[in-house]
């Protein structure tokens, strides 16, 4: 169909289709039929007041229905998608009959809810297992790191360090797609240079829960160097037990050095980056939590991955890290990790949603609270944040906090009470009341769990 149908258009409209959809009322099901669409391979059409028996137009909307229409849809598309919708689906409130147009996405299986749907004909249903995975196999998961960047302003003295420790000049033309055909920078490049644009985020806890904040760190630049950012601050936190067996000493690390290694590797590396949020560390007392953006390529499931099955995603920034011994093999990373943990009581735990994927390792010489009167007491994370953690003191026995009770409170100047109440916000333990002058300051869950 070259145009959208409108009234001016002979009556009845053509048969529903693949591509055409009537509905005489509006309903949440419209959100349904957007989300089957967006896995379809042509632009479509949803028409509202139409009859799908007669097809003729049977309902004349009011401005205001047409306006309350299009923020809803609006909002399904910003809220309920993922792959995100956005600039995906046009709505053409003023067309008579109401029209949507959604146009293909790029990145399917599209889930509206959690749930994929398909076109079927005239109708849409939800998408089987199978159905899921040729969607998977449609969607090219290394086309983002092929494409151009957006920043052709690009540096890479980190890499360059890299190549030099590794006895190697540096050359951007031997790692693959790092140059586009038109020798622009490819999103390869972006990655691997200062200016990329995706940060890895770490978070320390006291404790076995979020309530007890410890610290906060941000490692910008490129991948390679967030790695090395972030190994270098888990090593330091990764304490050594030690144990007498007879005459020898045994030392036992909190973790297994391959398994932090591997964990923070794969979710850089695996990573959707067409997903603009963070790798996240999150340290506890007792585990520590990485999540990585992004469903699992290809439709892999969790059991999948744990029996060695691999669908590489980011083929060409994979290439690199394993160049520079980042990496040992495509898809031995889970395995690695899991024979790490050979010897443990404890094992790892892998998780995965719509959204992300999550691995759980856990500490090996933690004892719990209940148990530690019968041994020696496992270390705390060193507590770079003890002034962040004074503020969450002082919010536990205090209703409302200023920023100039901060600063008494701290002895600092306003510019880091700011600061500090700021990554606070931020990691949602505490929230702003107010504003200008009657600003003030809460914690998220007083008396509970962060």
């Amino acid at each position: 169909m070259s145009q959208i149908l409108s009234s001016n258009d002979p009556q009845p409209f053509p048969l529903e289709s693949q591509t055409i959809e009537y509905k005489e009322v509006f309903s949440t099901k419209i959100k349904k039929e957007i989300g089957a669409l967006l896995n379809g391979r042509t632009s479509a059409y949803i028409y509202l007041g139409v009859n799908d028996q007669t097809r003729k137009i049977t309902k004349q909307l009011t401005t205001e229905q047409r306006h309350t229409y299009e923020e809803t849809i609006s909002n399904w598309i910003n809220d309920s998608y993922y792959p995100s919708a956005v600039g995906l689906v046009q709505i053409h409130s003023e067309n008579t009959p109401f029209s949507i147009e959604i146009q293909p996405g790029i990145n399917p299986p599209y889930y509206t809810d959690r749930r994929v749907y398909v076109r079927n004909n005239s109708s849409s249903e939800p998408a089987s297992a199978d159905t899921i995975r040729h969607l998977s196999l449609r969607n090219q998961l290394d086309a983002y790191d092929k494409e151009p960047a957006t920043n052709q302003d690009l540096h890479f003295d980190y890499l360059k360090s890299k190549s030099q420790a590794n006895h190697e000049q540096f050359d951007p033309k031997k790692f693959s797609n790092f140059l586009t055909t038109k020798n622009q920078y490819a999103n390869t490049a972006l990655l691997m240079s200062e200016e990329n644009p995706f940060a890895l985020k770490v978070a320390a806890f006291d404790g076995t829960t979020t309530r007890k904040f410890l610290d906060r760190k941000i490692f910008t630049g490129s991948i390679m160097e967030q790695i090395d950012q972030t190994m270098a601050y888990l090593s330091l936190n990764n304490h050594i037990q030690s144990t007498i067996n007879g005459s020898q000493r045994e030392d036992h690390y909190d973790y297994p050095t391959d398994a932090l290694r591997e964990g923070v590797t794969n979710a850089v590396a695996h990573r959707s980056y067409f997903d603009r949020g963070a790798v996240q560390v999150e340290l506890y007392s007792d585990r520590i939590e990485i999540l990585s953006p992004g469903p699992l390529p290809n439709g892999l499931t969790v059991p999948d991955i744990l029996s060695g099955r691999s669908q590489p995603r980011n083929y060409n920034v994979l290439s690199i890290l394993l160049h520079f011994n980042y990496m040992e093999n495509f898809g031995t990373g889970i395995r690695r990790i899991e024979d790490s943990y050979a010897e443990s009581k404890v094992k790892p735990l892998v998780k995965a949603g719509e959204g992300f994927v999550k691995l759980v390792l856990p500490n090996n010489n933690y004892v719990a609270s209940s148990a530690k009167a019968d041994h020696n007491e496992v270390p705390k994370l060193i507590p770079v944040g003890d002034d962040r953690q004074q503020i969450i003191n002082y919010l536990e026995n205090n209703p409302l906090a200023r920023r100039s009770q901060v600063e008494k409170l701290l002895a600092i100047k306003s510019s880091q009470a700011n600061r500090y109440l700021h990554t606070l916000v931020q990691d949602d333990i505490i929230r702003k009341v107010g504003s200008g002058r009657n600003t003030r300051y809460e914690l998220v869950h007083k008396g509970s769990d962060h």
